[in-house]
């Protein structure tokens, strides 16, 4: 058993106990009453003498019941309670999951995950124990007030965030709880982990690294235990760690929209295929889903699902809708009816126009690239020589052109900037930010080691078997990004300069293995279409909450505005090449960025400012799986759940019993009062 404050209850006692004694010492003062009889004198005299000072008292029922509660009164002042060997520690640290599946409402009230969570938070700051007035010394150790817990908040989703810094303050610790609100992002606590390691204020020591100084901080983790990276997480061995289950304890049913894609149709562009994944979770007849396009519900599907390889494993489905199409727009794809988890529900993308893109290819003679582009879907390809580019009428021939193809030749300039355009360079390195040529030219061959394979113009580029004869590397760095890295530096990188964007293959592909592998038509044909396509429809794919938005805005934009899905309006500011950036994003949903400025394909006007809509969505199967788990997985340690009760499976407060216990002796003495009885 601990007290929280009993240096309150004993100096109250020392009070108010011989209070209550002298009650029934004092004399008190009678008044002169004449009486018919003195068979009353006997009682008067026995009265008199019971309160005469320093005399033995008699057995009075009363003061003994009156004693009692008392008593009972002044130990609940001291705040008792029961705790378990857990909570002996004097540092914690809360941490609040508020990823999307803590949205769920799973628990028959309505009321969300987080909700309960932060209950539950709230319940264990009450608890804390408060600065004692025993002190440091042997008092203050004997009853557990020598100093007060302290205790800091951290949010998590897919990054962390310290609300409150370790503090015994349980006002500022509350308003941090309250201060947590929900994410549409996923989950993951390695941030978080690292965060609160970081705060325990760790002192570099030699061959020990940083080690931790002070008391060892407790863990106390809400949430429902759908945590991604759980098996990658370490907790130091010497910090203990508590999971609060919340949600529910039985299997909850909840279907998702895990994934949307749009393609229009290679021979026909006008027509466009949308393909949405679906997962349900637990029982239920198979879901239907709706495509709403531009607001407008325009087709219903129900979706045939297939169940998990394993127990357990969640059904999953999908639905495509083909649609004639030829303008772009705003297509959603959601689940009809409601479910325990309404984020998944829905999901967006931004249709681009139809189109087919015009092509002109510079070279001084090479029919195997000119054959691998006129087997490209192109409206049409203009082969020019570079002498023709140095005319006139060739650069006129340029601004008609979607996309650029460079065999050899320099990316051509305006002045001493890039012209703009849409240009694929191949062996050469071009004058632009970012990018020079290597220094190990006539070098022997090399292999490719590494590339973004999630890069859209990569996927499928075969590199893997790619070996280079004679050539160069170059040298790239910000804003240009590498896409390939060879043995002796990068290979192929991307490249950006005002309203020029560049895909710049540093060697010379006749000079490699690479014609004779498929991957390179596969790479023509998807590097053509990723400088082709519009810049709203490279901003928006795949993006999910947790994720940093990332776009380019052409010409000298201004007056850049990000406006958020519920509304919030963001001042942004364009970086080097007109890129604009923000992160993490916390909805899903569809976000709208707004400048003065030149429109790019696909942006619209409104207003006198140029619009470019981005769809956000969770697309996450991992985190639409809302059971909760009852035990966590993590790297360093199994953690069993405990129950979601609050504080009382941790701390049972005795307070409000001995004050029930005292009522219930006063009204007992109310009693034997009225009934005169004494002993």
């Amino acid at each position: 058993m601990t007290w929280l404050t009993p240096w309150l209850a004993v100096w109250a006692g020392a009070i108010a106990l011989p209070a209550l004694l002298i009650l029934y010492f004092l004399k008190l003062k009678r008044r002169e009453v004449e009486v018919s009889t003195t068979l009353l004198w006997k009682k008067a005299i026995q009265d008199l003498q019971a309160n005469a000072p320093f005399q033995r008292l008699r057995n009075n029922i009363l003061l003994l019941l009156q004693l009692l509660a008392l008593l009972l009164v002044l130990a609940a002042l001291g705040q008792p309670e029961l705790r378990a060997a857990a909570t002996e520690a004097t540092r914690h640290v809360i941490l609040i999951d508020r990823s999307a599946s803590m949205q769920a409402t799973d628990g028959g009230d309505g009321r969300t995950r987080l909700e309960a969570a932060k209950d539950e938070a709230l319940a264990f700051i009450d608890g804390l124990r408060d600065p004692g007035v025993g002190g440091a010394g042997f008092l203050g150790e004997l009853f557990g007030t020598a100093t007060a817990d302290e205790a800091m908040v951290i949010a998590f989703d897919a990054t962390a965030d310290v609300l409150q810094p370790f503090t015994s303050d349980k006002t500022a610790l509350r308003r941090a709880v309250e201060r947590v609100t929900a994410s549409d992002a996923m989950t993951s606590i390695d941030e978080a982990l690292r965060l609160a390691g970081a705060y325990a204020q760790p002192e570099l020591i030699e061959d020990q690294g940083l080690v931790a100084t002070g008391p060892i901080a407790a863990l106390h983790l809400y949430s429902d235990g759908r945590i991604a990276d759980a098996q990658r997480a370490v907790v130091p061995a010497q910090s203990p760690l508590t999971y609060h289950r919340v949600g529910g304890a039985e299997a909850v049913a909840n279907a998702a929209v895990t994934a949307i894609r749009a393609e229009r149709a290679y021979d026909n562009p006008d027509l466009v295929s949308i393909f949405a994944g679906v997962q349900r979770d637990g029982d239920g007849a198979p879901p239907d889903v709706e495509l709403v396009l531009d607001g407008r519900t325009v087709a219903v599907r129900t979706v045939e699902l297939i169940p998990g390889d394993a127990p357990g494993e969640p059904a999953t489905g999908g639905v495509v809708f083909t649609i004639n199409r030829p303008q772009g727009g705003l297509a959603r794809v959601r689940i009809v009816g409601r479910d325990a988890l309404r984020v998944d529900d829905e999901a967006s993308i931004v249709l681009p126009g139809a189109q087919r893109l015009a092509v002109a290819l510079v070279t001084g003679g090479n029919l195997f690239l000119q054959s691998a582009l006129e087997g490209l879907n192109l409206s049409r390809l203009v082969v020019l020589t570079p002498e023709q580019l140095a005319t006139t009428a060739g650069r006129e021939t340029l601004d008609a052109m979607d996309v650029v193809v460079l065999d050899g030749v320099d990316v051509p300039s305006v002045g001493d900037a890039t012209r703009p355009g849409r240009y694929l360079v191949l062996g050469r390195v071009p004058s632009m930010p970012g990018l020079s040529t290597g220094d190990d030219a006539g070098a022997g061959a090399q292999v490719v080691l590494d590339w973004q394979r999630d890069h859209p113009a990569m996927e499928l580029a075969g590199l893997q078997r790619l070996v280079i004869g004679e050539g160069a590397s170059m040298a790239v760095e910000a804003p240009a990004v590498t896409l390939a890295q060879a043995e002796r530096g990068p290979v192929i990188a991307e490249a950006f300069e005002g309203a020029a964007r560049a895909l710049v293959v540093a060697f010379d592909p006749a000079a490699s293995t690479w014609p004779f592998d498929p991957g390179f038509v596969l790479f023509l044909a998807s590097a053509v279409q990723h400088l082709g396509e519009n810049e709203s429809s490279a901003a928006g794919e795949g993006l999910r909450p947790g994720d940093t938005l990332s776009t380019r805005l052409v010409g000298n934009p201004s007056e850049v505005e990000l406006e958020t899905p519920r509304g919030q309006r963001l001042r942004l500011v364009p970086g080097a090449g007109g890129v604009v950036a923000y992160g993490p994003l916390r909805e899903t949903g569809l976000y709208r960025l707004r400048w003065r400025g030149e429109p790019s394909a696909g942006d619209v006007e409104v207003g006198g400012r140029i619009e470019r809509m981005i769809a956000v969505n969770l697309s996450d199967p991992a985190e639409s799986r809302i059971a909760p788990a009852e035990t966590l997985e993590l790297a360093s340690r199994t953690v069993e759940e405990t129950a979601g009760d609050g504080e009382g499976s941790r701390r049972r407060r005795l307070w409000p019993w001995l004050l029930l216990g005292a009522l219930g002796v006063v009204m007992f003495e109310w009693f034997i009062y009225n009934r005169r009885v004494a002993i």
